[in-house]
């Protein structure tokens, strides 16, 4: 068995299995402008149509003001770049409209509120 990962732009990617295909994890562009690891990816997906041609449904989690929000969508390629489009009537479709907390790294190396 062989794994090859793909880059695409902007620090995204997919990791496959082969030499079935399986997906084993991706990074993907979210609507907020940031890049997050899947939390779910379909070993062997069914794909889905989108706007921007197939794509393979996974989640992300996304942290904004505390929780921690697991979103439902899919990702596909867009003009070289893996994009995660939420799906619109998943529980947490809204988590990329909250805003986020900003935060930066104290001198022992942990986060603090700004």
């Amino acid at each position: 068995m062989a794994i090859n990962t793909r880059e695409y732009a902007q620090g995204t990617s997919v990791t496959q299995e082969f030499p079935w295909g399986f997906y084993i994890r991706a990074r993907v562009m979210c609507p907020d402008g940031i890049v997050r690891a899947t939390s779910k990816l379909q070993h062997d997906p069914t794909p889905v149509m989108t706007a921007h041609g197939y794509g393979v449904p996974c989640s992300v989690n996304v942290r904004k003001a505390g929780p921690i929000y697991k979103v439902a969508g899919v990702m596909v390629d867009v003009d070289g770049t893996m994009t995660f489009t939420p799906n619109p009537e998943g529980k947490n479709a809204g988590a990329f409209d909250i805003p986020a907390i900003v935060q930066r790294r104290g001198a022992n190396g942990k986060f603090i509120a700004a």
